[in-house]
C-alpha cells in the first residue's frame, strides 16, 4: 500500500503542477468564491471551524446545558485524492472536481472509481490512529490502458514488511487476497463469494511480512458478459499499538459480518462484525470494533478504539455515546452530506470531533449518506512512519513550487528517494544507486574485451561486505542486469565464458544481502537466472577437461546460494509454472549429474513450503523424475531425490498418490545407504495412515518387511528406525502378515537379546505382535500354528535377556497370550516356555515377577486339556493366593504325561 500512495503522490504533484496552485470548488454556491481561497487541495490543507463554517449553517435549538454534553466539530480537513487504478478515470475525476465542483467528482467516484484517498493524521492528535486509506477503484477487461499499466505497476500491494501497529482493512466492494511470512493465505470481501468475510484484522506486532492482491473478479451485474467490470472499494486504518504489546506474535484473522434484528444483549459469536437494523432500516450500524448501545464487537484489541461504519437514509439520524475517555473521535464522510450541529459536512471530508461531551448526533441530508466513525483512548506512543513524511515531503513541495517552479525537478527527486520507490522505476537508477552506474555501463559495452573490463570494475566496486547497501543493489534491480548480460551470452558460453565467470562473481557478491531481500530475488529473478547457470553448468560438464571447473563451481555456488533461500511459496515465484517444467525437464532428460543434482535440489527446497507440497505432487512427470534420480548413480542426485518423496510425503492429502505411484521407488532408497534416513522417514509418514498400512505390509508378498529387516539386521545407524517402523505397521488388520514374512521374529529376538538401544524397541515390536495376534483371518490351521510358534519362540528368547526393560516386555506379552483358551493351549505345549516363564518368576524387578506368576496362574487351567506337561511341576510355580482359582481336571493319567523338563516324580489320577 504504502509503494501505492507514493506513486500515487508522483502523479498528484505533476497534476498540481500542471494546474496552478489547483483551487478547490466550494461547498455550495453562495459560498464556493469564499472557500476556495482558503482551503486548497493538500496532504495537509485543513481549516479551523473558528474561521470559516463550512458550508451552510442552520439554527441550534439545544439548551446550553445539552451543548455541554454534545460532541461538535472542532475542525474539518480534506486530503487529497489521487489517480490510481484505473489512472485515466482518476486524472478525469481530478479534472472533473476543477470543472463541476467536487461534490459532483465524489457521485462519479462512487460510480466509477479510479481514486484513492489517504488521511495521514497527525500522531499526537489523532492517537492511536496513524492513517486512514479510503479505496475506490475499478479493473475492466476492456481497458487496455489498465495492460500498459500492469507492466510497471502490479495490481495490488505486493510484499511489504509491517511491525508495530495493527491494519484494519474493511472491504465495502469486491474483495482481497492475503498472504504472509506466516503461511496463512486468505481471501476476503464484501461479495458473496467471499461468505460475508469483510474484515480482515492484521496484528503485526514483533513483526509481519504480507501481500495484499485485489481479488478481480466480474461483479454480479457483469457475469457471465464478454466485457465485465470488477469494482473495488475499502478502507484501511493503522492503529498504534502500546509499547507493551509492539512485540506481540503477529497474526492474521477475518471478521465475519453478522446482522442483528435489533440492539440486544444477546452474546455475539466471535471474529464476527454485528450489524444492527433501526429506524425501520433506515439506519445501519455495522461495529468492527468497540461498542454501540450495549452490543460490543468481540475482537480484542489492546488499545480501547470504536471503528464503526454507519448508512444513514435520507433524512434520518443517527446517536451514539461516546466515552468520555474516548479524547479522539473523527469522522470520515465517504457517501453523502451530514449535518453535526450546524455544520454541514459533504462527502470526502473528514472530521475532527471535540474531545469533550459523551452524546453525538449525524444527521443526513442530501440522500443516502455513508461515514465512519472512528474514537479511541489518546496518549498512545508516537508512531515515526514513512507515510508521514511523505506527506511533509509533498506539502513542501507544492509550496516551493508556487514560489519558485522551476525548483520542482529537484525536489521530485529529493521525494522520489526519499519514499524509496526505485523497486518501482527501474529507469531512475542512476540518480538512486551510483554504485551501480559501472554495471549499467557494461550493458553499453562496444565489444567482449570492453564488457571484460566494464565487468571487472563492477565487481570490484561490489566486493564489500555492507549487507545494507547489497539489499539497496538487489532492490535496484542489480540481478535483472547480470541476468540480462548472462543471456546475451547464450549459446556462447564456452567462448565467453571469462564473462560467465565475472557475471557469477558479482552475483556472489550481490547475494551477501539479508535473508528476506534474497527470498524477494528469488520470487522475481529466480527463473531466468537458474535456467541460465545450468546451461552454464551442463556446457562445461560435457566438456570434460576442455571446459572451464572454475566457471563450473562459480555458477554451482550462486545457484547454491539461491536455492538456501528457496522455502517460499510458489505463487509468490515468477513464471512458476514454466519454472518447475524447466527443472523436471532436466531430470528426465539426458542431463549430467551437476545439472541434474542442482534441478532435485531445486525442486527439493521448493517442496519444503507448506503451500507447494500440495500442489507440486500434481506436476506432470515430477514422481517420474524423482524415479529417474533415486536410479542415479550419484549419492548426492538420490539423495534429493529422496528428500522430494519425504518433504511431499509430509502432506496427508498426498500419501495414498505417493503410495501407489512410488514405493517401489522408496523401497530403492531405502537399501541405499546415502538416501536410506529419508527414505525411512518417508515410510514412517506413509504408515501413520491406517489406510496405507494394509497396502505397506501386503506389497509384493511383504517387501517392505523384508526391506526393514535387511536395515535393522545389517548393523547399520538406521536400525532403530527400521524397528519403531515396523512397530507403526503393526495393528489388527497388519500382525499376521508381517509374522508370515521369514526370519521376522529371529531378527527382532536376536536384537532384543542385545545390550544396545535397539534392544527396547525390538521387544516392544514383539510385544505388540502377540497382542494382535490373535486376530487372525480365517486361515489354514498348521499355517497359524506355525507363525504362532515363531512367536513363542521369540518370546522365550528374550526372555533370557539382561535388560530388565526387555523382560517387562515379554512377561506382558506372556500375558497378552494367556488372555485366550486356545493360546494357551498352544503356550502349554511349546518346549521352553513354561521353563522360561518359571525362571522370570524369580527375577530380581518385582513387576517381572509378578507378571510371570500371575501368567502362570492364568495357563494352570488349561493344562490337563493340554496333556503334555506336569501338573505339580506348573503349580510350584503359583502364587498361594492364585491356587484356589486353579481347577484339577476329572481325569489325568501318568502315562500320558511327557516329561519335557526331565524332572523325576510320580503322578496320580485324581479322583
Amino acid at each position: 500500500m504504502a509503494m501505492m500512495m507514493r506513486y500515487a503522490a508522483l502523479l498528484s504533484v505533476l497534476l498540481l503542477a500542471a494546474s496552478g496552485s489547483a483551487p478547490c470548488s466550494g461547498f455550495s454556491a453562495g459560498r464556493s468564491r469564499t472557500v476556495s481561497r482558503s482551503i486548497s487541495i493538500t496532504y495537509s490543507s485543513r481549516i479551523s471551524v473558528e474561521d470559516n463554517n463550512i458550508g451552510e449553517t442552520t439554527q441550534s435549538t439545544a439548551s446550553p446545558s445539552q451543548a455541554s454534553t454534545q460532541r461538535s466539530v472542532a475542525r474539518i480537513e480534506k486530503f487529497s485524492r489521487l489517480p490510481v487504478w484505473p489512472v485515466w478515470q482518476g486524472v478525469f475525476l481530478f479534472f472533473a472536481s476543477r470543472i463541476f465542483g467536487e461534490e459532483v467528482a465524489a457521485q462519479w467516484e462512487n460510480r466509477l472509481g479510479g481514486r484513492v484517498c489517504p488521511n495521514f493524521f497527525q500522531a499526537e492528535a489523532t492517537s492511536p490512529f496513524v492513517l486512514l486509506v479510503h479505496h475506490r477503484h475499478s479493473f475492466s477487461n476492456w481497458d487496455a490502458v489498465r495492460y500498459i499499466q500492469q507492466t510497471f505497476f502490479p495490481e495490488g500491494f505486493p510484499a511489504h514488511p509491517h511491525r508495530g501497529f495493527i491494519t484494519v482493512t474493511y472491504c465495502l466492494k469486491g474483495g482481497m487476497i492475503h498472504r504472509d511470512s506466516l503461511g496463512i493465505k486468505q481471501s476476503y470481501g464484501a461479495e458473496k463469494r467471499h461468505d460475508l468475510k469483510h474484515v480482515q484484522w492484521l496484528t503485526a506486532g514483533a513483526g509481519i511480512q504480507h501481500e495484499e492482491m485485489w481479488n478481480i473478479e466480474p461483479d454480479e451485474q457483469d457475469e457471465g458478459k464478454l466485457l465485465w467490470s470488477s469494482s473495488q472499494e475499502l478502507y484501511q486504518l493503522w492503529i498504534n499499538m502500546p509499547s507493551d504489546y509492539k512485540m506481540s506474535k503477529p497474526n492474521a484473522e477475518l471478521l465475519e459480518a453478522y446482522p442483528l434484528a435489533s440492539p440486544s444483549s444477546s452474546p455475539i459469536p466471535d471474529n464476527t462484525t454485528p450489524i444492527v437494523m433501526e429506524n425501520n432500516d433506515a439506519t445501519t450500524t455495522t461495529v468492527v470494533a468497540g461498542d454501540y448501545k450495549g452490543i460490543r464487537a468481540p475482537i480484542d484489541c489492546p488499545t480501547n478504539v470504536s471503528i464503526i461504519r454507519v448508512q444513514l437514509s435520507k433524512d434520518s439520524s443517527w446517536t451514539h455515546y461516546i466515552p468520555s475517555s474516548h479524547e479522539t473521535a473523527i469522522i470520515y464522510v465517504r457517501n453523502g452530506s451530514i449535518q453535526i450541529g450546524t455544520q454541514r459536512i459533504p462527502p470526502h471530508y473528514t472530521v475532527y470531533l471535540t474531545s469533550q461531551g459523551e452524546e453525538l448526533s449525524i444527521q443526513s441530508l442530501e440522500g443516502e449518506s455513508d461515514i465512519l466513525f472512528l474514537s479511541a483512548l489518546a496518549k498512545v506512543e508516537a508512531t515515526h512512519r514513512a507515510a508521514s513524511k511523505m506527506a511533509i515531503c509533498c506539502h513542501n513541495l507544492i509550496a516551493i513550487y508556487r514560489k519558485r517552479a522551476h525548483l520542482i525537478t529537484k525536489y521530485l527527486t529529493k521525494m522520489t528517494a526519499q519514499c524509496k520507490v526505485i523497486g518501482y522505476f527501474p529507469s531512475m537508477v542512476k540518480q538512486r544507486e551510483k554504485r551501480l552506474m559501472k554495471l549499467l555501463d557494461a550493458t553499453r559495452a562496444k565489444d567482449d574485451s570492453h564488457l571484460l573490463m566494464k565487468l571487472r570494475l563492477a565487481a570490484e566496486e561490489l566486493d564489500h561486505h555492507n549487507t545494507s547497501q547489497h539489499d539497496a543493489d538487489i532492490k535496484a534491480g542489480a540481478v535483472p542486469i547480470v541476468s540480462s548480460i548472462l543471456r546475451s551470452c547464450s549459446p556462447f558460453f564456452i567462448a565467453k565464458s571469462e564473462v560467465v565467470k565475472y557475471c557469477c562473481t558479482i552475483l556472489l557478491h550481490l547475494y551477501r544481502c539479508s535473508q528476506d531481500r534474497a527470498r524477494a530475488s528469488f520470487c522475481t529473478d529466480g527463473f531466468t537466472l537458474i535456467t541460465n547457470l545450468l546451461e552454464v553448468i551442463e556446457i562445461q560438464y560435457r566438456l570434460g577437461k576442455l571446459g572451464d571447473p572454475k566457471c563450473l563451481l562459480l555458477a554451482n555456488d550462486v545457484i547454491c546460494k539461491l536455492l538456501d533461500v528457496a522455502k517460499v511459496p510458489l505463487t509468490m515465484v515468477k513464471n512458476k509454472d514454466e519454472f518447475v517444467s524447466s527443472l523436471v525437464s532436466n531430470i528426465n532428460g539426458a542431463s549430467g549429474k551437476y545439472v541434474m543434482h542442482l534441478s532435485l535440489k531445486s525442486i527439493a527446497r521448493l517442496s519444503e513450503h507448506v503451500e507447494n507440497k500440495q500442489v507440486m505432487i500434481y506436476v506432470k512427470d515430477l514422481l517420474r523424475s524423482v524415479e529417474v534420480g533415486s536410479r542415479h548413480m550419484d549419492r548426492y542426485v538420490r539423495e534429493e531425490a529422496a528428500k522430494i518423496l519425504l518433504n511431499l510425503a509430509w502432506e496427508p492429502k498426498n500419501k495414498s498418490k505417493i503410495l501407489l505411484s512410488s514405493i517401489e521407488t522408496i523401497l530403492s532408497l531405502v537399501a541405499d545407504g546415502g538416501s536410506q534416513l529419508y527414505a525411512l522417514k518417508t515410510l514412517g509418514h506413509l504408515g501413520t495412515e491406517a489406510s496405507n498400512k494394509i497396502h505397506l505390509v501386503n506389497h509384493n508378498s511383504g517387501a517392505v518387511i523384508s526391506a526393514l529387516l535387511h536395515v535393522t539386521s545389517s548393523d547399520t545407524t538406521q536400525a532403530s528406525m527400521g524397528i519403531k517402523i515396523m512397530g507403526y505397521l503393526t495393528c489388527r488388520s497388519t500382525c499376521w502378515n508381517i509374522g508370515r514374512v521369514p526370519g521376522v521374529f529371529t531378527t527382532l529376538s536376536s536384537l532384543a537379546c542385545r545390550s544396545d538401544h535397539l534392544a527396547p524397541s525390538a521387544a516392544k515390536t514383539i510385544y505388540k505382535m502377540a497382542t494382535h495376534i490373535h486376530y487372525r483371518p480365517k486361515m489354514i490351521s498348521e499355517e497359524f500354528k506355525t507363525v504362532h510358534a515363531s512367536m513363542l519362540q521369540a518370546l522365550v528368547t528374550i526372555s533370557y535377556s539382561g535388560s530388565s526393560e526387555v523382560l517387562k516386555y515379554a512377561v506382558k506379552a506372556y500375558s497378552q497370550q494367556a488372555s485366550f483358551r486356545r493360546d494357551r493351549i498352544q503356550m502349554i505345549g511349546h518346549k521352553g516356555l513354561l521353563t522360561a516363564l518359571s525362571m522370570l518368576t524369580h527375577d530380581e524387578n518385582n513387576d517381572v515377577s509378578h507378571y510371570a506368576k500371575e501368567v502362570l496362574a492364568t495357563v494352570a487351567c488349561d493344562v490337563a486339556e493340554a496333556r503334555n506337561t506336569s501338573v505339580e511341576k506348573l503349580l510350584r510355580c503359583v502364587p498361594l493366593k492364585s491356587k484356589t482359582k486353579v481347577k484339577q481336571p476329572r481325569c489325568y493319567s501318568p502315562t500320558s504325561v511327557m516329561d519335557e523338563f526331565h524332572f523325576d516324580a510320580d503322578f496320580h489320577s485324581c479322583p
